[in-house]
């Protein structure tokens, strides 16, 4: 069901106004597919990719109508880490349109994965042919598009890597998609590109004084999963989940581009990091913990549902070191919480000796000495730390319940 947004003036009065707002159709002039490339070219913030894959974050755009074998690309951006977003617009009044964006992106990314770096520098010379460009104008749009330019020869091997392996992000952005879920799920399993795939819905609205409120949002997104896909509706609306059979019948590893990042970047460091941590989310896959990476691939979170709504964070996995809690914030000052925390935390000390519990402000954590603790510590110890979150959470499930709280 889709709802509308309001205006209310006077929030903290009784004489509150509301208004509706009115919605903007894209079918009529100026509004169609062209102003939409064009207002999302310009204003990148527009389209929520990292929603989608938290490793597509701050996305820059780079050209429109990017000339490939099997068509133009709309729009084209990457990311200061190297990950390359290719975003299909299209306005959905349009039936044959529907039937095959699908398609027309998964060849979009064929295409892509084809292509070197010299031949995305190739297309922005050809493009902008009276800019004086250096010898890298990818490196040069980025790096004039943000704050910190990232080194060029690491920016360079990493496009090239993506590329070759087709680790990128395909959007397909519209006024409102309203097609059913299933075909897409069915085309999208077979196909094998190490990509994420989202949909997303940038609605018009017009303001009291005039102007319009541009509101996007992601409708569904893809979760890459070895060996196959499951696609996801994040609209509520009854869109149902769908996944296809693994290939093989060994147990199957849920993953992400970022998740694969970080494994990457924490291998460099220490493969034996990469081992444990596996292990330790192997150890874990009964309960509903929300995996969550850090947009540079440096860090992920472990969380666990909460049963009147929110997440509390177990563990914080940098590429060395590993940071617990386990109190949400809007608790901390509930003495029942913080001893809920407290005996999670009293768990994981006793596996690691000379680590302590420090208190701060809103909330504490466990220390090694002045730091956080270092992974190489936990190892051989997975089934203990597994065990203390399993037993917080059963902890805040009995809390909740006699509390009152649906769980």
């Amino acid at each position: 069901m889709r709802f509308n947004p309001a205006v209310i003036s006077n929030l903290q009065q009784n004489n509150q106004n509301f208004s509706g707002l009115e919605a903007i159709s894209l079918e009529k002039p100026p509004y169609n597919e062209n102003w939409l490339q064009t207002l999302i070219h310009n204003h990148p913030h527009l389209v929520p990719a990292g929603e989608v894959e938290a490793c597509f974050e701050n996305i820059v755009p780079i050209l429109r109508e990017f000339t490939l074998p099997s068509g133009f690309l709309d729009n084209f951006y990457i990311t200061p880490e190297g990950y390359p977003v290719l975003v299909e617009v299209k306005l959905w009044k349009n039936q044959e349109a529907r039937r095959k964006v699908v398609a027309q992106i998964l060849e979009y990314a064929k295409d892509f994965a084809a292509l070197s770096y010299d031949d995305i520098n190739r297309e922005i010379r050809k493009q902008s042919k009276g800019r004086a460009w250096g010898t890298n104008p990818l490196h040069e749009i980025v790096s004039g598009y943000v704050a910190n330019p990232p080194d060029e020869t690491i920016f360079v091997d990493r496009v090239t890597r993506n590329l070759r392996e087709g680790r990128f992000l395909l959007l397909v952005l519209g006024d409102g998609i309203r097609e059913e879920m299933a075909e897409l799920a069915s085309y999208l399993m077979h196909h094998s590109l190490r990509y994420a795939f989202g949909m997303v819905e940038i609605r018009l609205f017009k303001l009291p004084d005039g102007t319009v409120l541009a509101l996007p949002g992601v409708l569904a997104k893809t979760q890459t999963i070895e060996r196959h896909v499951t696609v996801v509706t994040v609209q509520e609306g009854g869109i149902a989940v769908k996944e296809s059979a693994p290939i093989i019948s060994e147990k199957v590893e849920k993953t992400s581009l970022s998740t694969d990042e970080f494994y990457e970047l924490m291998a460099k460091n220490n493969q034996q990091n990469v081992v444990w941590l596996k292990d330790l989310l192997s150890k874990l896959s009964d309960l509903h913990i929300d995996i969550q990476a850090g947009s540079k691939g440096e860090s992920l979170m472990l969380k666990a549902p909460m049963p009147e709504g929110g997440q509390i964070t177990l563990m914080q996995v940098t590429l060395t070191n590993a940071q617990f809690w386990a109190v949400p914030n809007k608790h901390w000052k509930d003495p029942a919480w913080q001893r809920l925390s407290r005996s999670y935390l009293e768990r994981l000390v006793a596996l690691v000796p000379g680590a302590m519990i420090k208190e701060f402000n809103s909330g504490m954590d466990v220390k090694y000495g002045d730091k956080f603790v270092p992974l190489t510590l936990l190892h051989g110890r997975t089934d203990g730390i597994a065990e203390a979150m399993r037993q917080v959470v059963r902890d805040m499930e009995i809390y909740s319940r006699s509390q009152g709280a649906d769980v």
